[in-house]
């Protein structure tokens, strides 16, 4: 306990020796109140690998690290040159947690264009060897969607980086997602585009599901964004939404939907 440099951390867990804890349920509450209690503190820490043994057995405690990071904000300038070792070390290209590491440093780190076409070199190579790579890139997409959050930086960052003309998932998501940052939710050719993307991919296909995340980060943000005084217009712009839930025909997103609009009602 005396290595908890926090003082905060470490006075709560003394409060925490308790039988009761010896109950699975009950540990999970905790910790759940626990992440809560501390989710601006910078408390994570985890060491870079250096060889693929120690990369497998700890790359879970530093994916949470990384994630943390970028959910709290600030300057990760620091992590630059050890996510640029762990991405050149020859031993971990090919591996699931490379890629993960390839879609958090590319969506979450402001790079310079020297570093970026590092970035993409690496990004290129592993696209087109790895097998199911656009389809394992934009599973991991819909992680991060729920934290920390993609926004249209984060896929301004991938647009800029990666090979739009290589055929696969990925190109097809970040052409729509470009028109709908560019053009706007509510602009009638992306409504189109949206809907001609809807109509050749599989409602199911994760490219789908992370347009549908896409779309409801929008809404989120609107609804988020009115104050009282702006309920009366808030029905004429939530007609929008209908159109959306329509053309998406899927549960999950119309029950998000249907929530934030009971949140602001």
């Amino acid at each position: 306990m005396t290595q908890v440099e926090n003082k905060r951390i470490r006075y709560f867990l003394q409060q925490q020796n308790s039988d009761r804890y010896r109950d699975l349920k009950e540990r999970a509450d905790i910790y759940r109140r626990y992440s809560n209690q501390f989710r601006n503190e910078l408390y994570y820490s985890a060491d870079f690998p250096s060889t693929l043994g120690e990369m497998k057995a700890n790359f879970s405690a530093l994916r949470q690290f990384l994630l943390k990071r970028f959910e709290v904000g600030g300057d990760n300038e620091s992590l630059n040159g050890q996510i640029k070792g762990f991405l050149d070390n020859k031993d971990f290209q090919g591996t699931d947690e490379y890629l993960e590491m390839l879609a958090m440093y590319g969506n979450y780190i402001d790079l310079n264009p020297t570093d970026r076409l590092a970035f993409a070199t690496h990004f290129e190579r592993e696209r087109r060897s790895l097998p199911k790579f656009d389809q394992k890139y934009l599973g991991f997409l819909v992680a991060l969607y729920e934290s920390p959050g993609i926004k249209s930086v984060n896929d301004d960052r991938m647009i800029a980086a990666i090979d739009a003309n290589w055929k696969d998932k990925i190109s097809d998501y970040y052409r729509i997602a470009g028109k709908i940052h560019s053009l706007g939710y509510v602009h009638p050719d992306a409504i189109d585009a949206v809907q001609e993307f809807y109509l050749t991919h599989q409602g199911l296909s994760v490219e789908s599901e992370c347009l549908r995340l896409l779309v409801l980060n929008y809404f989120t943000q609107l609804i988020n964004g009115l104050t009282e005084r702006e309920y009366a217009d808030y029905f004429e712009l939530t007609k929008i939404f209908a159109v959306y839930m329509k053309m998406f025909g899927n549960q999950q997103f119309n029950q998000a939907v249907e929530h934030l609009s009971m949140n602001y009602e």
